[in-house]
């Protein structure tokens, strides 16, 4: 065990598609993450998604995705990202900056 243990390694970035069934992994700021979640914040704040959020997604937009989270049963929004984990709609930059999330097949 080295000091780089916690790195969390990141394969390519996914581009969901309705019915498959996805990890978000924030990798950008957590207060600006908090606030993406909106009213899901204080559940997620609490651990009622356990260490990180899985769900179905319900729903591919221009903009977002939704899933369907599997522990509560949440519909919880997500934006759609690059390559790089950051939002496509240049817009939520100004209003969540930091915000940067990884989507992972499970």
């Amino acid at each position: 065990m080295d000091d780089f243990d916690w790195i969390i390694e990141l394969g390519p970035n996914i581009t969901p598609v309705v019915g498959d069934t996805i990890k978000v992994i924030n990798v950008g700021e957590e207060k600006s993450f908090r606030r993406w979640l909106g009213d899901y914040r204080d559940r997620y704040i609490s651990g009622k998604y356990g260490e990180s959020i899985v769900g179905l997604v319900k729903l591919v937009t221009l903009d977002y995705i939704q899933i369907k989270e599997n522990s509560t049963g949440d519909y919880i929004q997500f934006p759609i990202i690059n390559e790089n984990g950051d939002p496509i709609r240049p817009s939520w930059g100004d209003y969540y900056p930091g915000l940067k999330v990884f989507y992972e097949y499970q």
